[in-house]
C-alpha cells in the first residue's frame, strides 16, 4: 500500500513565490498543485510551477561537492572535475576566505542571485567585510529593472509598481509582462488583468514586438527601442499644456510641484527654518510649505521677490516638456502624431481627475487609470530618465496609490512585518525606505566597490561594471586586485552580457560556485558547493502584491542526497571563515536584518541551521504559537490588506514630482570628481549631470546613426523561462519548441524579404561585439527596424535538454560606461545589429 500525503510549500522556479501543494508517494514527490488555501494565487500555478518537478528528478543535477584539478579554464576545457568530502572542500574555501578577510576583504566578490533569499545572503557579505557584495558579476543588471528599485525607493518606498486591477478602467502597458507574460505576481495578476478586462478595463500596450499583452490588447503600439522616455515626456506636454488634463489637487497636496525654486533648480528656503518655500496664494508672500494649506499654494507661476525670480517646481516642469511636441516625439518614436494625441488624451480623461470612491467608510481619490513599465521601458542607458518620467506622469494625472491607479509593491512586508506609512524625511517628502539600503551622497576615491557605486552612489545596481572593473581594476582607481568570486545561483554567460569578457573576468579568480547545475559558468569554478533543490529547502517570505503575513517553503520529502541547503552552506563558510560569531559576525547581521526580537534574537556565539532561523523570525513576528511547524502544517498566515493600509500610503509626507535630492547628489558627486580631478586623472567619463530633477530626452548609444548597423535587436522575456535557470526543464523545453519562434530570431516580414532572408532561413545577427546564429521566423508582429530574441536560451553547458536550444543574446552587449545608465545602474539592453543570410 502506498504512503500517500499533500505537503505545503511554495514555487522557486521564479521569484513570485507562489503557493503549491505537492503530493508525495512513498516519499518522493509525483505531482505539484496550486495550493487553494493561500488567497493569493487561490489554486493556480503557472507552467513552471507544475513542472518544477522535473528539476528533483533531473538527473544533471550536482550531487557532491567537487574541485577543479585541471588548471586551465574555458569553454569546453574538461575542469577534471574531483569528488571530496563537504568537510574537504569547505576547508580549502575556508582557508580562502580567512586569507583574504586578513589581507583585504574587498579581494572577495559575491554575486548572490538566490532571490527569496537575498537580504540574509547579503548580510553574509556584509559580515565578511567585503564591499563588492549585493548583485555583483550575476548580471541582474542586464536582466532586472533596476531604474524603479532606484526611483521607487527615492519616491514612494516601492521596489516595484503594480494595478489596482479591481478598479482600474484603462491600463497602458510600457514594456512590461504584466497580466500576460513574465512579471512579477504573475499568476494574482494574470487573473485579475482578466477579470478586469471582462468587466470593459482597456489595455493599450506600447511595445517592440507583438507581445502576449499586446496580441490581446485593444491597441498594440508599436515602438523603437529605447524610446520610451521621449514617448511619456509628449504626453506629459500634451496632459499639461494642450488638454489641461491634470490633477492640480493631488499635486499640491501629496507632491512638491509647489514648491518654489530658484534659477539655479535648488529650493528657495526659509532663512529662520531652512524649509523649503511656497507661494501663498492669499497673502501673495513666499512661506515655509507645511504653514501654508495645499488649497492656498500656488501649483504654475513664476514670482518676483526683491528681483529675484521664483517658479513652482511644476511650472518648471511645465516649460521643460514644451519641447516634446507630438510631431518632435513622432520622429523620436516611429509612432505617429495621431497615435501620441490620442493615448495622451485617452489617458488624461479616463483618469476621472476630481472623483472620489468610498471603501470601509472612508473617501479616497478615485483614478481608475494606470501605466506600468518594466524591463523594455528601463533596461536602457536612458531607462533612469524614462523610469523618473513614468512616475510623474502617474502624478500628472493623480493616480499614484490611489483606487483604480499605480499602487506600490512595499518591502515592509517581505519578512512578515505589518504593512506600514511611509515616513516623513527631509524637507517633508518621504524618507527613502528599504530595510539593508539606503541612499548615498558619498564619492569615494580611491573606490572600493569593483561596480563603481562609488562613483554612483545613486544607483541600486551595477554588476555587470564588475566584470569590466574585475579585468583592470587600476583603470577605474582601485588599489587592489580582486581574488575570489563566490556566486550564489548565479551564471552570468546567461544573465550577462559580453560573454568573452565573463570568461576573461572569470580566468583571474578563484571561483566557488553554490549550485545545481554544472552550467556554463561553473566550467570555470573551481569548487563546486552542490545546493538542494526547492523541493528540499525551507522558506518563509512573502512576495506578493497585497497580503499581510508569510507562507511557508519546505521539504517535501527526506532526501538522502549529499546537497545542503545554500543559507546553511553560507553559515559553514562564515564559521570557517572566522565571521560567523560574536559582534559584526553573520548571526548578529541576521538579528539585524530580520529584525528579530530580543527573546528571539540569534546567540552570536551559536550556530543555527536555516530552519532554526527561520522559527526565530517567525516567533518573533506572530508570537510563540505561530513557528516553523505551525507554518509547515498549515502553509500561510496570509490576509488581504485593507484599503487603509493599501491606498495613500505616503499620507502627510510628500513624493518628488522635482526629484531636487537626485540632483543635490549629482551637483556632490561632479564637485568632488573636479576637485580630485578623477576624470582627468583616470582618462573616464563618469556623467554625473545625468543625476536631474526632472527628466530630459537622451539618446541611448544604439540610436546613432550607423549605416553598418542598420537594425535593433532586443530579446524579451517569457512565462516559461526564468533568467537561465527553467531551460533545463524537459516539460518547458517541450513546450517552447513547439512553438518554434521561440528560439529562433524574429524578424519583420518586410525587413527579411529586403534582405533576402525567409522563414527557416539560417542567419546572422551581428553588433560591434559579438554575432549569434538562429533560424529566421517573418512575421508583422515585429517593428520593421527591430529583431528579437527570446531571453537565457542558447546554453552550451553539458545539458541534454538545455543544450544547443535557442539563442544566446548576451554575446551581442557590449560591457562599458557608455552603456550603463547612471542612475539605475541598468545595462543597454538593446543591441545595434545587421542580418545576413548564412550559406
Amino acid at each position: 500500500m502506498q504512503e500517500k500525503r499533500w505537503v505545503h510549500s511554495h514555487c522557486m522556479q521564479c521569484f513570485n513565490a507562489c503557493a503549491i501543494k505537492v503530493l508525495v508517494k512513498n516519499n518522493l514527490p509525483v505531482k505539484i498543485e496550486g495550493d487553494p488555501d493561500n488567497p493569493v494565487t487561490k489554486g493556480k500555478i503557472c507552467g513552471r510551477g507544475i513542472s518544477g518537478i522535473m528539476k528533483f528528478y533531473d538527473p544533471h543535477r550536482v550531487k557532491t561537492p567537487l574541485i577543479r584539478t585541471n588548471a586551465n579554464k574555458g569553454p569546453g576545457i574538461d575542469p577534471g572535475w574531483k569528488e571530496v568530502s563537504w568537510d574537504e572542500a569547505f576547508e580549502i574555501v575556508g582557508e580562502r576566505l580567512r586569507k583574504i578577510r586578513n589581507e583585504e576583504p574587498n579581494k572577495l566578490i559575491t554575486g548572490f542571485w538566490c532571490y527569496e533569499k537575498y537580504m540574509q545572503a547579503n548580510a553574509w557579505s556584509q559580515a565578511f567585510g567585503t564591499e563588492n557584495a549585493g548583485f555583483s558579476f550575476t548580471g541582474v543588471s542586464t536582466q532586472c529593472a533596476n531604474p524603479i528599485h532606484t526611483i521607487g525607493l527615492i519616491g514612494r518606498g516601492a521596489l516595484l509598481e503594480h494595478v489596482d486591477f479591481k478598479y482600474c478602467n484603462y491600463l497602458l502597458v510600457l514594456g512590461a509582462g504584466i497580466g500576460s507574460d513574465a512579471f512579477q505576481n504573475f499568476v494574482s495578476s494574470a487573473r485579475e488583468m482578466a477579470d478586469a478586462r471582462e468587466r470593459g478595463m482597456k489595455l493599450v500596450v506600447v511595445d517592440p514586438r507583438l507581445s502576449a499583452g499586446a496580441a490581446k490588447a485593444d491597441r498594440w503600439i508599436p515602438i523603437r527601442p529605447a524610446t520610451d522616455l521621449a514617448f511619456i515626456l509628449g504626453m506629459i506636454n500634451l496632459l499639461i499644456n494642450e488638454y489641461n488634463l491634470y490633477d492640480s489637487w493631488f499635486l499640491r497636496k501629496y507632491t512638491n510641484a509647489p514648491y518654489l525654486l530658484g534659477s539655479d533648480g535648488y529650493y528657495i528656503r526659509d532663512e529662520k527654518t531652512g524649509k523649503p518655500l511656497v507661494w501663498n496664494l492669499e497673502t501673495g508672500v513666499p512661506e515655509p510649505h507645511d504653514v501654508v494649506s495645499d488649497r492656498e499654494m500656488a501649483l504654475i507661476g513664476s514670482y518676483n521677490v526683491n528681483g529675484r525670480k521664483y517658479q513652482t517646481a511644476f511650472q518648471v516642469l511645465k516649460e521643460q516638456v514644451m519641447q516634446y511636441s507630438p510631431q518632435t516625439v513622432s520622429k523620436v518614436t516611429s509612432i505617429s502624431e495621431d497615435v501620441i494625441r490620442t493615448v495622451a488624451r485617452e489617458f488624461g480623461e479616463e483618469a476621472q481627475i476630481g472623483q472620489t470612491i468610498v471603501l470601509d467608510g472612508v473617501e479616497y481619490p478615485y483614478r481608475p487609470v494606470a501605466t506600468v513599465g518594466y524591463r523594455g521601458l528601463q533596461a536602457h542607458k536612458n531607462g533612469g530618465l524614462a523610469t523618473m518620467a513614468l512616475e510623474i506622469l502617474i502624478m500628472v494625472v493623480g493616480c499614484m496609490e490611489v483606487p483604480g491607479g499605480v499602487l506600490s509593491k512595499s518591502t515592509d512586508r517581505r519578512w512578515g512585518d505589518q504593512p506600514q506609512r511611509l515616513k516623513m524625511g527631509k524637507d517633508g517628502l518621504v524618507a527613502p525606505s528599504m530595510r539593508g539600503w539606503e541612499i548615498s551622497d558619498k564619492l569615494t576615491y580611491p573606490p572600493k566597490k569593483l561596480d563603481l557605486r562609488d562613483y554612483y552612489p545613486v544607483s541600486f545596481d551595477m554588476g555587470h561594471l564588475t566584470i569590466l572593473s574585475t579585468i583592470d581594476p587600476q583603470k577605474f582607481g582601485f588599489e587592489y586586485d580582486p581574488e575570489m568570486l563566490l556566486l550564489f545561483r548565479s551564471n552570468p554567460f546567461m544573465t550577462c552580457a559580453d560573454q568573452s569578457m565573463v570568461a576573461e573576468a572569470l580566468r583571474k579568480l578563484f571561483v566557488v560556485d553554490i549550485t545545481i547545475y554544472l552550467d556554463e559558468t561553473a566550467e570555470f569554478a573551481d569548487v563546486i558547493l552542490p545546493e538542494s533543490t526547492y523541493l528540499e529547502r525551507y522558506n518563509l517570505i512573502n512576495f506578493s502584491f497585497e497580503a499581510v503575513g508569510l507562507q511557508v517553503a519546505q521539504p517535501v520529502v527526506n532526501s538522502s542526497d549529499t546537497t545542503k541547503e545554500g543559507m546553511d552552506i553560507l553559515t559553514e563558510l562564515s564559521e570557517r571563515g572566522g565571521f560567523l560569531y560574536g559582534p559584526g559576525g553573520y548571526n548578529s547581521l541576521l538579528n539585524a536584518i530580520l529584525d528579530l526580537k530580543e527573546d528571539y534574537r540569534l546567540n552570536l556565539n551559536s550556530k543555527y541551521t536555516w530552519p532554526e532561523i527561520l522559527d526565530r523570525m517567525a516567533k518573533s513576528r506572530y508570537g510563540s504559537q505561530y513557528g516553523l511547524d505551525w507554518f509547515k502544517e498549515h502553509g500561510n498566515n496570509f490576509r488581504l490588506m485593507t484599503p487603509e493600509e493599501k491606498y495613500l500610503r505616503y499620507r502627510e509626507a510628500r513624493i518628488p514630482l522635482y526629484y531636487h535630492s537626485i540632483k543635490e547628489v549629482g551637483d556632490k558627486i561632479k564637485r568632488a570628481l573636479d576637485q580630485q580631478g578623477i576624470e582627468e586623472k583616470l582618462g573616464l567619463r563618469l556623467r554625473p549631470e545625468e543625476y536631474v530633477a526632472l527628466p530630459y530626452w537622451q539618446q541611448s548609444p544604439i540610436h546613432r546613426h550607423d549605416p553598418k548597423y542598420d537594425l535593433f535587436c532586443i530579446n524579451h522575456k517569457q512565462p516559461l523561462i526564468t533568467f537561465s535557470d527553467t531551460a533545463t526543464n524537459p516539460w518547458l523545453m517541450e513546450l517552447l519548441e513547439r512553438k518554434k519562434t521561440e528560439l529562433g530570431i524574429l524578424i519583420h516580414e518586410d525587413t527579411g524579404l529586403k534582405k533576402g532572408i525567409t522563414t527557416g532561413d539560417e542567419i546572422c545577427v551581428e553588433s560591434a561585439t559579438g554575432k549569434i546564429k538562429g533560424i529566421a521566423f517573418l512575421s508583422q508582429g515585429v517593428h520593421p527596424e527591430v529583431v528579437v530574441t527570446a531571453g537565457a536560451m542558447g546554453h552550451w553547458m553539458d545539458h541534454s535538454i538545455a543544450k544547443g536550444k535557442g539563442v544566446s543574446y548576451n554575446a551581442l552587449l557590449p560591457i562599458n560606461l557608455e552603456n550603463t545608465n547612471p542612475l539605475g545602474g541598468t545595462l543597454e539592453s538593446t543591441a545595434k545589429v545587421r542580418i545576413y543570410r548564412l550559406k
